[in-house]
């Protein structure tokens, strides 16, 4: 014996219009807004101009910059680190001005094809 469509649709009927009554949806985490930072990494292009360990310096548009590579280098994280090398650098400046980098990718050789420092 078959069980009737029509009994099946009465209770997913009453299901969605009991469902749609209730104008709060229900979350099983409470929703807190996200803290409100400045920038949280910084972004920055160049070309590797010297190597020393994990410790580089990177010749952007501004001028050069020492970056330290350990924390990408440890993650695995981080391009090859040749002089001459253009990179793109993301991390968190510290107070002295060295660029503690999360990430160190390749990129384009041309200064006009890279994205605005941050």
């Amino acid at each position: 014996m078959k069980p009737q469509k029509s009994g099946l649709w009465t209770i997913l009927l009453a299901l969605c219009a009991s469902a749609s009554a209730s104008a709060q949806p229900v979350y099983p985490y409470k929703l807190v807004a996200a803290p409100k930072t400045a920038v949280s990494h910084h972004r920055i292009y160049g070309t590797i101009g010297a190597v020393q360990g994990s410790q580089l310096t990177v010749q952007t548009r501004r001028g050069a910059i020492l970056v330290d590579a350990s924390n990408a280098q440890r993650s695995g994280l981080a391009v090859l680190l040749l002089v001459g090398r253009v990179v793109e650098v993301k991390g968190n400046y510290d107070g002295t001005g060295t660029l503690h980098a999360n990430v160190i990718l390749r990129a384009k050789s041309s200064p006009f094809l890279w994205k605005p420092d941050t």
